[in-house]
């Protein structure tokens, strides 16, 4: 088993960033975390593929008045990579 303690040291400052584009409401910066095989299931929703559609999906987000969200952090489990 491999140790995942510099992901959990670096997750705290990647969900931080992550709420500050949310709380701008900037769908581009959200985007950017993102990878190209992202795939976004929102709940009665059409999924959406790719990081090209994620800023219309925040965009979405945002015209529901959604201008903040919080994490919690369960559980951390590295792959691959070693």
């Amino acid at each position: 088993m491999s140790d995942c303690q510099p992901a959990k040291e670096a997750l705290p400052s990647i969900y931080e960033a992550f709420a500050d584009a949310i709380a701008r409401q900037d769908s581009a910066e959200l985007a950017t975390f993102y990878t190209a095989d992202t795939i976004i299931v929102p709940p009665g929703a059409d999924l959406v593929s790719g990081v090209d559609g994620v800023p219309g999906y925040f965009d979405a987000f945002f015209a529901l008045g959604i201008k903040r969200c919080s994490f919690e952090i369960l559980d951390v489990d590295q792959q691959g990579g070693g």
